[in-house]
């Protein structure tokens, strides 16, 4: 007997197939990480709907380096290493604004409790998890 097994990709909003490939969207909200495929239709009404959120906040683009640190730090499964790396470069770029006590200059040494609670919540997560 043969058996055929079909894989179809739904899109998440309306679980509908998906005639093409559709769009995925990486969503992070209050520490818990979202992966939705959606058709290019349902992700511009999503862009729709966030955007009153957004207008009044200023954004900035991470650069795609910075970015897979964030997320490989946020990812639970990640080990140590990786996370403290992640908050070290964000500590290095953001201590001046946000207040926080200069790094070291060679990169070692305990980071402090405040810099990664200021970091998870820069990074949408909850401030009660510690690395």
């Amino acid at each position: 007997m043969a058996v055929t097994v079909r894989t179809l990709l739904v899109d998440d909003y309306t679980l509908e197939e998906l005639p093409d490939q559709g769009a995925q969207l990486i969503l992070v909200v209050n520490g818990v990480k979202y992966e939705l495929d959606l058709s290019h239709a349902s992700l511009s009404e999503f862009r729709q709907a966030i955007e009153p959120f957004l207008r009044n906040v200023e954004g900035r683009r991470l650069s795609n380096e910075l970015y897979r640190e964030i997320v490989a730090a946020t990812a639970p499964e990640q080990p140590r290493r990786a996370a403290n790396r992640a908050i070290r470069r964000w500590w290095e770029m953001n201590y001046r604004e946000r207040g926080l006590p200069e790094p070291s200059s060679n990169g070692k040494g305990r980071i402090p409790e405040r810099v990664k609670q200021d970091y998870l919540r820069s990074a949408g997560r909850a401030a009660t998890e510690s690395n």
